[in-house]
């Protein structure tokens, strides 16, 4: 297992939190798929999920953070668009559908995963209960 969630890694909003988990969830049976022939379209097939779903839980944090009129927007944004770009180029440009190639990518991307969660959620998360932000608005 690459990654698991723990609950260090909570931000106390459900909904955000649980899309976490999923993008985690997926990010792990990526990792572990075997490197044969016959995993080519499952792997093609997760990967596409895991940048969809990103893309959409992004654009849920993002309409979470105009709601409430949270003064980072902007630069949250920029690093949504920086992770998107950046997991479809390991992904596309370096080759990942070797196992070890996926692998070492996956390792860096899981850790970008946790850096986000930690420097960018965690202070939006802050922001929520400071001003009594809770999961039924986003």
């Amino acid at each position: 297992m690459l990654l698991e969630w723990s609950e260090h890694l909570s931000i106390d909003h459900a909904e955000i939190d649980e899309e976490h988990r999923y993008m985690i969830h997926l990010i792990d049976r990526l990792y572990n798929l075997p490197d044969n022939g016959h995993c080519l379209d499952e792997m093609e097939q997760l990967f596409g999920e895991l940048v969809d779903f990103m893309a959409i839980h992004f654009q849920h944090e993002e309409r979470l953070m105009t709601e409430i009129d949270y003064q980072k927007l902007g630069d949250h944004a920029k690093e949504h668009d920086c992770l998107i770009a950046t997991y479809a180029s390991y992904f596309y440009d370096r080759g990942a559908r070797d196992r070890i190639a996926r692998q070492r990518a996956l390792t860096e991307l899981s850790m970008l995963i946790i850096d986000h969660i930690k420097t960018f959620d965690r202070p939006l998360a802050f922001f929520c209960k400071a001003n009594q932000i809770t999961a039924e608005c986003a």
